[in-house]
């Protein structure tokens, strides 16, 4: 792979020099003439402000020296400043954040190798290569990061750069999810739902999805719901359920759309209403939901 280097020289420069222009004036005295012992002292707030400037400069300085020195850690963080743009996106530079995160990854800095991981299976800055996307993700995995241990579990559920290994694709999932990764919960939470790879236990998926549902974890919510819905491992609640629904539809959970949807026509625990149903099947599908493009296709209400 070709990760570009440029100096920063130029950069630093202009990022610490003309970018603060010193404009400072001077503390404002005021004597009172009536008590003139007493000198009040006013600090022009342009003052604060250019001085916290300062501050972010010299932190910026010091950075850029580490990650020179092959700190991984300032190489990441450079990365991470590079491909976000710094305050106000001003700097973004793909090609300098490749090239901190290689640097960073090279050095064995766990996030990094997660992000090179997902360049390379992402393709959008250099050449889609899913079998080095699982090899970062693999070696960032074993650092014990929870991110790429998600990842890598997908790539062996999927045979995405690896041979396809349901039961090692669980092992890494669960060691995502001791760590609280919510994506890797909701997928063990569908294991255990369906029986992929472990003996079917309903309840143990709702207990998963609850752990996700409760950290604020919306797509967790929608199955939990489902749950509740059917009284699949649960007592039925279809007044909770809807109202969980409801409540992903307005954060636009396209699944969540889909069941209110289908709420709505047929009556069940909502008011039918077939322009309601209509509308929620075509903003799911529109979202990329692929039963709600099958309901399209399908449906002789949507045919026009």
């Amino acid at each position: 792979m070709k990760i570009f280097y440029f100096s920063f020289a130029s950069f630093i420069i202009s990022f610490l020099c003309s970018a603060y222009a010193d404009t400072r004036t001077p503390a404002v005295i005021n004597v009172n003439s009536d008590r003139p012992a007493a000198i009040e002292a006013r600090v022009d707030p342009s003052i604060v402000e250019q001085t916290q400037e300062d501050k972010e400069r010299e932190e910026f300085r010091k950075l850029v020296i580490a990650a020179e020195s092959g700190n991984p850690e300032a190489q990441n963080k450079l990365g991470n400043f590079f491909a976000e743009g710094g305050k106000g996106g001003h700097y973004k530079n793909i090609e300098a954040a490749l090239h901190w995160w290689n640097s960073a990854a090279k050095n064995g800095h766990p996030q990094a190798m997660c992000m090179m991981g997902i360049v390379f299976y992402e393709g959008k800055y250099i050449a889609r290569n899913e079998h080095k996307a699982a090899e970062y993700w693999k070696a960032a995995a074993d650092a014990n990061d929870a991110d790429a241990q998600f990842y890598l579990g997908v790539c062996y559920a999927n045979g995405m750069g690896v041979l396809p290994d349901i039961y090692t694709a669980i092992k890494y999932w669960e060691q995502s999810a001791q760590k609280g990764n919510e994506r890797a919960l909701i997928n063990l939470g569908i294991c255990y739902a369906t029986g992929r790879g472990v003996k079917i236990d309903k309840e143990k998926a709702i207990e998963i999805w609850r752990e996700a549902a409760e950290k604020g974890n919306v797509q967790a919510q929608t199955k939990l719901a489902a749950c509740y819905y059917t009284g699949d491992g649960v007592e039925q609640n279809i007044k909770k359920a809807i109202a969980i629904w409801l409540a992903a539809a307005d954060k636009n959970d396209p699944e969540a759309k889909r069941y209110l949807a289908l709420c709505y026509k047929t009556g069940t625990g909502l008011e039918k209403n077939i322009d309601k149903y209509k509308e929620l099947i075509i903003d799911s599908a529109r979202a990329g939901d692929k039963e709600s493009i099958e309901i399209v296709r399908e449906d002789p209400l949507f045919s026009y």
